[in-house]
């Protein structure tokens, strides 16, 4: 007995950002477009002062989100269309929680990836989660959330995002099976940079595209061009739609190109052949979108160099406030580490000292 699944592909723009097919209606709506192309371009720019950071010193291990603007703007731009909606992060979110919280909210990345737990205070706990880090992790943690939802009957859709290596991970599929099981307003979406820090899709899987692992689950999937900002917010759109209208959850790959590093204490020349990458920045993200805009009368150079110098600006500024940010207290680690600290000596007695030797 033979079996087939059809999977569609989304895509709107070629790499030279000229449209292969009708566009959807959002698309005559030039501020929404001009917004998303403002927001790939402001973080881009905080994505290399961050790097930039890193090399001297002001922050830890960074994992950069070049050329994979359009996926991350995209999802955000998707998600608040609808209210009620929570989105379910990992390490390489950057640009999404800057398109939902604004270009200041850049600062609690560097504070993250500077060490500094505060980096995980957001400005609204009920629809963002902080970043997860440990592999997959975030998937139980968004159908739980969804779960949790249904039985307290608040409305919208969980959004979880993760990595083409994460798919890999038993949680992603147990994850899949819960919500596909009890028809969880779930969207799962891989942004599939092509390469699990030095593994390529080949290499970890049979699968492919990866969204044919949600047929297993019987799970309707899509395949979006993560380089075309509209491709992935009409995508995304449709993915919360029908999610919300209590049809079960939805996955997305979204296949883009992750330009750096792994992250800065990565070198991926070691694995992987640079006239890849160089074919890569061909079809970059930023590019395309740039280019329909003009076209179409949306958006100029002039305009481009004033947002440019906008956005370095911006990037100055948080990298400031960051850096004159003051340092969390030692103390912390213990009055945070329970909601009421215990009345016991040997805690007492560390948290004075810690105070006294203010380390």
């Amino acid at each position: 007995m033979k079996y087939g699944f059809k999977i569609d592909h989304v895509g709107f723009l070629n790499a030279v950002g000229d449209p292969l097919c009708e566009l959807p209606a959002f698309v005559n709506v030039p501020d929404k477009l001009v917004q998303m192309y403002r927001d790939m371009v402001m973080i881009r720019t905080l994505d290399q002062k961050a790097v930039n950071m890193f090399r001297v010193g002001q922050i830890g291990t960074y994992a950069s989100t070049l050329g994979e603007e359009a996926v991350d703007v995209g999802v955000g731009s998707a998600l608040i269309e609808t209210p009620d909606n929570v989105f379910v992060p990992y390490y390489r979110n950057h640009g999404t929680l800057l398109t939902l919280g604004g270009p200041q909210s850049f600062l609690r990345t560097l504070l993250f990836w500077g060490g500094d737990e505060r980096g995980n205070l957001l400005a609204d706990p009920g629809a963002l989660l902080s970043f997860a880090v440990p592999i997959g992790t975030q998937y139980p943690i968004a159908v739980g959330l969804a779960k949790g939802r249904r039985l307290l009957k608040k409305p919208g859709a969980v959004v979880v995002m993760g990595g083409d290596g994460s798919t890999s991970k038993g949680d992603f599929n147990t994850a899949l099976n819960e919500a596909a099981t009890k028809k969880l307003p779930v969207v799962f979406i891989v942004k599939n940079n092509q390469w699990a820090i030095s593994m390529s899709p080949a290499e970890q899987t049979a699968t492919r595209p990866l969204a044919l692992r949600a047929a297993g689950f019987a799970m309707p999937s899509l395949v979006v061009d993560g380089n075309d900002a509209i491709a992935v917010c009409h995508a995304t759109s449709l993915a919360i739609a029908h999610a919300r209208s209590g049809k079960g959850p939805m996955m997305l790959e979204a296949e883009t190109y992750r330009l750096a590093d792994h992250t800065t204490v990565d070198n991926a020349k070691d694995y992987r052949d640079q006239n890849e990458v160089i074919h890569a920045w061909q079809h970059e993200p930023l590019l395309r979108l740039k280019k329909f805009l003009m076209e179409r009368g949306h958006w100029s150079e002039k305009e481009e160099s004033a947002w440019v110098e906008v956005a370095k600006e911006t990037a100055t500024e948080i990298q400031n406030a960051y850096l004159t940010f003051l340092p969390q207290g030692s103390s912390d680690m213990i009055d945070y580490l329970f909601e009421k600290v215990p009345d016991v000596t040997s805690y007492r007695e560390q948290r004075a000292l810690l105070i006294e030797k203010g380390v």
